[in-house]
């Protein structure tokens, strides 16, 4: 009998092992929706597509091919994802935890990132970096902004464990240590007189009144909500140094529903759990993981006839999609440059949809910039690591500039250019 049971046992081992080369080899003859589904993966998060290479007797001879065939196929064979996503439920499942040691689970399931987390406890290395050059660099800026007549301030939008810190796991809570350095460098805004709107205030100020989340569980992003208050108090600050009226960011409704997508989400989907997503089936089956509140935000038309809707610049990262988004469907600002970690230019068209152009930052961005209304250089809070600045969206815009300033021509090939 132990010999039949061994003989079961590497039977399906050697059918396991197999499988996907079964797999992809009935995908080259068959045109099967299962099959031609199973060789195709669906997963969630950012993966560098690496091509099939091509075989000659160069490549073959220099090891070249052996070496990207190999890499191709980890990527590329069939049942990858049924694979990966059994493994990450169950770390999921078992341990509450992430197989991306990026995302950690938190108390109540709430995902959260890790290197949000490290800037909350202040984890991160010091180092003996200071913020004079850097703070020294944006009062330069904010004082050529002023004497053109154009607006032009710092947005720092909020971090999820600065939020809710109340869901960081006890074990990095332990570790916490002084002022973060968003607490260090806020201070010193405040006295050297920087221009800067805390969405991170405003954020938490908003959490300790509303019973709804303004980051949804499964998400690293604010949600539409905790959107909106920030948006509201820029354009609050707009208004006050604006004499002409601007249209009015007002809420009509606000529902909640158990169905997060897009940023909501994008922390569970990344965990490539057995569920893909929570979709809206008949069965009403769900997924904890899936399964939380998230509340949508309508907001009533109010548009002024001799209203002034400015145009916007805003330097930023991944925070701004949400906010540039409110900000134009509801015709607070009539056309939107978003540069996007200053590394790609993306423009709002009239059906909202964004289009990215091939152009690299330089002096045909510039010429964008000042042409427009109103300049914002959002900062996470997170990102206010001393180590991490001078690799930064917000470094490498004020250094652009500094040499507009200076009168360098930025074609130059002697000026510095950010891939």
């Amino acid at each position: 009998m132990y010999t039949r049971v061994y003989k079961v046992l590497i039977f399906l081992s050697f059918l396991l092992i197999s499988a996907p080369m079964i797999f992809m080899g009935l995908h080259k003859v068959s045109s099967n929706k299962v099959i031609n589904f199973l060789n195709t993966a669906h997963l969630g998060g950012v993966s560098i597509n690496i091509d099939k290479p091509e075989l000659n007797v160069a490549s073959w001879s220099s090891k070249e091919y052996q070496n990207q065939f190999s890499k191709w196929f980890s990527q590329n064979f069939a049942l990858r994802e049924a694979f990966i996503r059994t493994n990450s439920q169950i770390y999921y499942s078992l341990f509450k935890k992430s197989y991306n040691d990026t995302i950690i689970v938190g108390k109540k399931n709430q995902l959260l990132k890790q290197e949000y987390i490290d800037a909350y406890c202040n984890l991160v290395e010091e180092t003996d970096t200071s913020y004079d050059e850097l703070v020294s660099k944006i009062l330069t800026v904010q004082s050529f902004f002023d004497k053109l007549g154009k607006p032009f301030f710092i947005l720092i939008t909020p971090s999820k464990a600065y939020t809710y810190p109340e869901y960081i796991p006890s074990a990095f809570l332990k570790q916490k240590k002084g002022l973060t350095e968003y607490e260090q460098l806020k201070k010193i805004f405040d006295k050297k007189g920087v221009h800067y709107l805390d969405g991170q205030e405003i954020t938490l100020s908003q959490k300790a009144l509303q019973p709804y989340p303004l980051f949804c569980r499964g998400g690293i992003h604010w949600n539409d909500l905790g959107t909106y208050y920030t948006a509201a108090e820029l354009i609050s600050r707009l208004q006050s140094i604006e004499p002409r009226p601007m249209n009015a960011l007002t809420i009509d409704k606000i529902t909640v529903d158990r169905m997060p997508f897009g940023e909501d989400a994008d922390l569970a989907v990344t965990l490539n759990l057995i569920a893909v997503s929570n979709k809206r089936n008949k069965s009403g089956l769900t997924f904890e993981i899936y399964n939380y509140d998230t509340p949508k935000v309508s907001f009533r038309e109010s548009k002024e006839a001799e209203a002034f809707v400015p145009s916007l610049g805003i330097i930023g990262g991944s925070f701004c999609w949400h906010l540039t988004s409110m900000l134009f469907e509801n015709s607070i600002v009539k056309d939107i440059d978003f540069y996007y970690y200053f590394r790609k230019h993306n423009k709002i068209h009239e059906n909202s949809q964004w289009v990215a152009d091939e152009s690299k930052p330089g002096y045909e961005w510039w010429e964008k910039i000042l042409s427009k209304d109103v300049v914002i250089l959002e900062i996470n809070s997170q990102q206010f690591t001393q180590q991490d600045y001078k690799d930064t969206h917000y470094e490498r815009f004020l250094d652009l500039v500094l040499e507009y300033m200076d009168g360098k021509h930025l074609s130059d090939p002697d000026i510095k250019e950010y891939e």
